[in-house]
């Protein structure tokens, strides 16, 4: 084992490539861009419970160590006491993650008003509009207009919609196991990040390192050309909010669909 594993399971758009950066400034912690780690278990779990050749002769042990050992393996090259792996799957997988990797999770999970990150998501749209972005894609195979109220249909989706996916996962982790999972909302990191991040040291139970909040830089480049969104894992030097209201940015139809939605609050 590389080190021991904690996870980042944040909202999008709620400051989890922010919260990186500035763990990442601590030298014994590691924490980069999404991993393909959740995925491949999956993958790879399925394969040895349906494939022809897994149940010709099973293994059931042996088959445990594969999916286990596949996050050793992704990190292998990082020779950290403390790897934190994003996904944004994990806050609705702890099941599988006490059984394949630790039997003590602890999860990150930073949260945002769905409202402000509908806004975000339709503010970096407007700024490449040069692009056609993962979800006017998907609007335009379904023969869908491009507005503003389609765009967030599509996000907020119970079967297309990231944001949904997100909330609706992270509710689940948290009806069974509670005390795994630490909530961080986006507007406490920006605007009191000290405790903040205390009370994430607190939450891994590790020693706590002195972070440099007015000199932020991000260690590891995610490829935004996937999404077709040029700058949506950009962040600033030093901690601050620009971003509009919602109400400037979302039509009135779309603040009464989506309002109240801070599920964790309740």
């Amino acid at each position: 084992m590389n080190g021991k594993y904690f996870f980042d399971s944040g909202l999008p758009r709620s400051g989890t490539t922010l919260l990186s950066a500035i763990l990442n400034q601590n030298p014994d912690l590691h924490t980069g861009p999404m991993s393909p780690v959740f995925g491949s278990m999956m993958a790879l779990e399925d394969h040895l419970r349906y494939s022809e050749e897994a149940n010709i002769y099973q293994k059931p042990d042996s088959f445990h160590s594969m999916v286990s050992g596949l996050i050793g393996n992704y990190y292998k090259d990082v020779n950290k006491p403390y790897i934190i792996d994003k996904c944004r799957a994990w806050s609705g997988q702890i099941a599988r993650i006490k059984h394949y990797i630790t039997d003590n999770p602890k999860i990150i999970v930073t949260v945002r008003n769905p409202l402000d990150i509908l806004s975000s998501f339709i503010t970096l749209i407007e700024k490449n509009k040069n692009q056609i972005s993962f979800i006017d894609r998907y609007l335009i195979q379904q023969k869908k207009e491009l507005t503003t109220e389609n765009r967030c249909d599509f996000l907020m989706g119970r079967d297309s919609g990231v944001i949904y996916q997100s909330i609706f996962g992270l509710m689940d982790g948290l009806k069974e196991y509670r005390e795994c999972i630490h909530l961080i909302e986006y507007e406490d990191l920006i605007n009191d990040p000290d405790n903040t991040i205390s009370n994430i040291y607190n939450f891994l139970e590790i020693e706590y390192f002195e972070h440099d909040f007015n000199n932020i830089v991000k260690k590891y480049s995610e490829n935004d050309n996937l999404y077709r969104l040029s700058g949506m894992h950009e962040i600033r030097t030093k901690l601050e909010k620009k971003s509009k209201p919602y109400e400037e940015v979302l039509s009135e139809e779309v603040i009464s669909k989506y309002k109240n939605l801070e599920l964790w609050k309740q």
